[in-house]
């Protein structure tokens, strides 16, 4: 099957949804790791880790996590947050 439809029409869906095509990606940590990252996270080279970053995850460019802050589970972290 090359397309396919799942109903996001609940919080609950769209992260599972979210969760689900994460899964069809590489795990990959380019960025600069400071803290710890666990499980399957997309991590750009201009992101910043500096606490933990856990799950299933994608931290885009020009993002910076704090050293005493815990991401667990899906995220979409973009620019400046």
């Amino acid at each position: 099957m090359s397309r396919w439809w799942k109903n996001i029409g609940t919080p609950e869906s769209l992260l599972g949804t979210s969760h689900l095509i994460l899964g069809l990606f590489e795990p990959t940590v380019e960025g600069e790791v400071q803290g710890e990252v666990v499980g399957e996270v997309i991590v750009d080279e201009e992101a910043i880790v500096g606490g933990k970053f856990f799950g299933s995850a994608y931290m885009g460019a020009d993002t910076v996590v704090g050293r005493k802050v815990i991401i667990e589970h899906y995220v979409l972290l973009e620019r400046g947050v």
